[in-house]
């Protein structure tokens, strides 16, 4: 036998009209804490993928002459090793720029000893061995240092997790404020229309046809609540990402979000609907059970 709805309820919002605004709210903002989390996690990824596929080498002594020529030494070994694709010197100026914001603009002068920076990419397809690298080169020039960047990427992990860690939380009691919403407005409907409910009781109408109609009209309302915010959200989302491409790229990382994160800002409407619907269920099958 098909199931029908008993409209009972009068054509407004029956929890008042801020309900849907209060609901968008809620998706609004766990749509930018899921947006920038998804987009952190892409970020970090494209750093990791960049940073794994480079190994810096610094060749540090006081004497100029021989600094000069351990890094001539040190290039021409490893342009000649496999796996390697290309290693350059970084030039002064822009190792002077790397050292500034140590000791102060202006205050890295000539007669100081500017260690030799070397910048080598290797193939992302060949294992290079760090210890046995570290080995050769240092044969050719005793004075130099490698780093992987191994424990600078193991930190930026970390901080990553943290932070998705802290976005998941944001994300739960965000969640969990909408339902507490959601049940406060169904009993405020509930109390509204306590007299045509128990005339509806009256008629012979069950608890789970009278609970049917709160929970359509919750849902409606979360629905309706949920694309607004949504939509509110992926705007900032993508004017956000819009001013990070007006700084550059190499500045600030593009909001590149993947498809799972897309499917998860999309499904934030729905799941708003479910949670509402979920809660004015609840709350009204509660309700129903304590009245005479």
């Amino acid at each position: 036998m098909r199931l029908r709805r008993i409209r009972f309820l009068p054509a407004r919002a029956i929890a008042g009209g801020a309900l849907p605004w209060v609901i968008g709210t809620m998706v609004f903002l766990c749509a930018l804490a899921t947006g920038f989390a998804f987009a952190m996690n892409n970020a970090v990824g494209q750093w990791a993928d960049q940073l794994s596929q480079q190994i810096s080498v610094q060749i540090v002594t006081v004497d100029e002459q021989v600094r000069e020529e351990q890094a001539s030494a040190a290039l021409q070994l490893l342009n000649g090793l496999p796996g390697i694709s290309l290693a350059s010197r970084v030039s002064t100026e822009d190792s002077v720029k790397l050292l500034e914001p140590w000791l102060g603009a202006g205050n890295v002068t000539a007669d100081l000893p500017i260690p030799i920076l070397i910048d080598v990419a290797t193939d992302p397809n060949h294992h290079i061995d760090l210890d046995a690298l570290t080995a050769q080169v240092r044969a050719v020039a005793p004075d130099a240092t490698l780093d992987d960047h191994e424990r600078w990427l193991d930190r930026l992990h970390m901080l990553t997790k943290t932070l998705q860690s802290v976005a998941l939380l944001v994300v739960v009691l965000i969640l969990g404020a909408t339902a507490a919403i959601a049940a406060f407005g169904t009993r405020a409907g509930l109390a509204s229309h306590r007299a045509s409910i128990e005339i509806m009781h009256l008629m012979g109408a069950t608890d789970n046809l009278i609970a049917g109609e709160f929970r359509y009209r919750f849902m409606l309302q979360g629905l309706k609540g949920g694309s607004f915010g949504l939509v509110a959200g992926l705007f900032i989302l993508i004017f956000v990402d819009h001013f990070a491409s007006q700084l550059g790229r190499g500045l600030v990382p593009a909001l590149d979000i993947s498809l799972t994160g897309w499917l998860s800002l999309i499904a934030l409407p729905g799941f708003a609907a479910f949670l509402t619907l979920l809660a004015a269920h609840l709350t009204v099958r509660r309700e129903l059970a304590r009245m005479p």
